[in-house]
């Protein structure tokens, strides 16, 4: 099932989780007395994921359900680089965000895992419009970096 229209009070509790307002175990106790509503509208899959994943898949789940704005997809879609070239491409786009003020950079979150297991460093940064969080993975030995949306 894809999710095209969410009720609003959905909406503000992912919002208010991706922006940390409220804890995972809050989100997951009022998604459980929602019941059938958050059920008719947001995929199986992504609930159970939301209910009984682990943070990052509760993170996934949050960010394919919360799309990103036009501001921060403007830097690119979320990949792995095929290239250095590629790479550069999408760091000229990210330094101009940033200077715009479209894009802060941000201290790692505790959450994340994406630092783990990339050869590269990693920089963090949240979109000043939509507040999605970014991880920039900067080219390493045969990596050659990527841009990924954490939540």
């Amino acid at each position: 099932m894809s999710v095209s229209i969410m009720d609003q009070d959905i909406q503000n509790m992912l919002c208010r989780y991706r922006d940390r307002d409220i804890g995972l175990q809050q989100l997951r106790a009022w998604l459980d007395s929602q019941g059938a509503r958050v059920e008719a509208q947001i995929s199986r899959g992504q609930l159970l994921k939301l209910r009984r994943g682990s943070e990052a898949q509760s993170n996934g789940a949050v960010a394919q359900l919360l799309p990103a704005c036009t501001h921060c997809l403007g830097i690119g879609l979320p990949k792995q680089f095929v290239s250095r070239t590629e790479y550069q491409q999408y760091s000229q786009r990210r330094d101009a965000a940033l200077a715009s003020g479209s894009l802060t950079e941000i201290a790692p979150p505790s959450f994340d895992s994406e630092g783990a297991g990339s050869a590269g460093s990693v920089m963090y940064y949240r979109c000043t419009h939509c507040h999605s969080i970014w991880a920039f993975v900067e080219p390493e030995k045969a990596e050659n970096g990527s841009w990924n949306r954490v939540i």
